[in-house]
């Protein structure tokens, strides 16, 4: 198998392969051992069958089955949002189906261990920024076509060299309304330090978003989080509600920092308001106050 696009040449070994051809439709089942490149042990296993005269009408049902694979090594496209990953091994298993009508199911199990994500290189061509995660590792399951999709993760493990989060779950939705789209989620637990680490390496963060990032240095911890947000049309809109605890936020110009910070947060495309229920909190204005004012309670 010559991969034009990836320059690469691939062996596989086929331990069964079985056609029926009939009259009007061809029937798939094959178990195939992909290349040893993409890591020590990879099944797949697939039965498709339809028409010859059109592909999209097809049935497609699969397992796929793989250890300690290269992530740098999938033939996979990144979303441009995403940080690229430039080491990481991943376990999977994984089973479905998939029709031009309901479009796919898949249900399984994932595990990401020693993952690296780099931010885009300099003129230079170095890698400056990056983050590390040990592990991330969910059951997993996906339906729905391009046009609508669900994704959710349940026994979520998140681990970083910093913290092990506690288990949690996520799920995530798609819906195309009339070329507008329609995002829709819920997460159980989210460390913010950690993910805007991660965000900032986003090749999608300009120099002036960056900035502020690293300025600000947000820490603390989200649950509860539920979102919504329309991607398109003359008026965005969005809504954000979730628990804060003992976040933190660094003074950057004319917006005061603050430490300690816990409540509910209530936020949409309108305004918002933030329910303080905090102990021993630092208000931290340097403009105004030379030293951190404390309160040992804000309600």
């Amino acid at each position: 198998w010559s991969d034009e696009p990836l320059h690469q040449d691939f062996n596989f070994i086929a331990q069964s392969l079985e056609f029926q051809v009939g009259d009007r439709s061809v029937a798939i089942d094959t178990h195939i051992d992909l290349p040893e490149s993409l890591g020590e042990q990879v099944h797949l296993v697939a039965l498709a069958e339809g028409p010859l005269s059109s592909f999209h009408d097809w049935q497609l049902e699969f397992f796929v089955r793989g250890r300690s694979i290269d992530v740098t090594g999938l033939p996979l496209k990144w979303p441009k949002a995403v940080p690229q990953a430039s080491s990481g091994e991943l376990d999977l298993s994984l089973w479905g189906q998939w029709n031009r009508n309901s479009g796919i199911e898949v249900s399984g199990s994932t595990d990401l261990y020693d993952a690296r994500f780099d931010a885009p290189s300099d003129e230079n061509g170095k890698i400056a920024r990056f983050a590390f995660v040990d592990e991330l590792s969910a059951q997993l399951q996906i339906m729905g076509t391009a046009e609508n999709w669900q994704l959710h993760l349940d026994q979520l493990s998140v681990a970083t060299p910093q913290r092990h989060w506690p288990e949690s779950g996520l799920s995530l939705a798609y819906e195309n309304l009339q070329g507008e789209g329609l995002y829709r989620g819920a997460i159980d637990f989210i460390d913010a330090g950690e993910i805007t680490k991660l965000l900032s390496l986003s090749p999608k963060v300009s120099k002036g978003q960056l900035k502020k990032l690293q300025s600000f240095q947000a820490d603390g911890d989200l649950s509860g989080l539920a979102f919504k947000y329309r991607t398109e049309g003359d008026h965005p809109e969005f809504s954000l509600d979730a628990h804060i605890d003992n976040a933190q936020w660094l003074s950057e110009n004319k917006v005061p920092g603050l430490m300690g910070v816990s409540g509910d947060v209530s936020l949409d495309e309108r305004g918002g308001e933030l329910l303080l229920d905090s102990h021993d909190v630092f208000f931290i204005y340097p403009k105004l106050f030379y030293w951190p004012m404390e309160f040992q309670q804000l309600q």
